[in-house]
């Protein structure tokens, strides 16, 4: 397979992360295989790594990883539609996986984003860098940012949120409207939101966005 030199949203994750220097805590809105979460994984040391996604742990990321533990579950269980399944009824349940390689702590939490109990099982963590790559909706867009101010995930000091697919209007509307609360939050202007053409982990460049509180 023939490497590309364009840069990739994986590639400004990174950058970003290597701004922020120490103390890195990574959340990941969709993660599908884990294509993009492992390139950010080998580019920290030191971090906090968290992907949320609707679908159980895929077998290739369990993979790269010496230990999995279960250590949180919702009790109620719910009708949830998946990619790989399609309608399911499962549990939201959070897992931390160990690697004897690297020194960053990694969680997996499997819930539906729209449901409150998959965001409750994340309270007391603080998150500076964020990546939305899940249901690709203004809807879903609003409901990430309600749960995450919601239960105060974002680290109030710093934090780069991107946003990845941002095709529709709809979407391109969410995300400007989500930028701008963050600018309230982190008492910025409309100069720290910005919208970029980027490859992801395969096929042609689309918008994405972004909100940085770094200067």
């Amino acid at each position: 397979m023939e490497i590309e030199s364009e840069i990739t949203a994986a590639d400004m994750l990174s950058f970003v992360a290597r701004r922020l220097g120490q103390g890195v805590s990574y959340l990941e809105i969709g993660v599908s295989v884990g294509k993009n979460l492992l390139q950010i994984d080998r580019q920290v040391s030191n971090a906090s790594l968290v992907g949320l996604d609707v679908e159980e742990l895929n077998p290739f990321l369990r993979n790269q990883f010496s230990g999995c533990v279960n250590v949180g579950e919702s009790s109620a269980p719910y009708l949830v539609e998946t990619l790989s399944k399609g309608l399911v009824e499962k549990r939201t349940s959070l897992k931390a996986l160990t690697s004897s390689e690297r020194r960053n702590t990694f969680e997996y939490l499997s819930g539906d984003e729209f449901l409150d109990a998959t965001w409750a099982l994340l309270k007391g963590k603080h998150f500076n860098l964020i990546f939305s790559d899940c249901v690709h909706s203004g809807e879903a867009l609003r409901t990430e940012l309600k749960f995450l101010l919601k239960y105060r995930l974002i680290d109030p000091n710093r934090c780069v949120m991107f946003w990845d697919d941002l095709h529709s209007l709809d979407m391109q509307l969410a995300f400007i409207d989500n930028a701008r609360t963050l600018c309230k939050m982190f008492n910025r202007d409309d100069n720290a939101i910005s919208m970029y053409r980027l490859h992801g982990t395969y096929g042609v460049k689309r918008p994405m966005g972004m909100f940085s509180s770094l200067s």
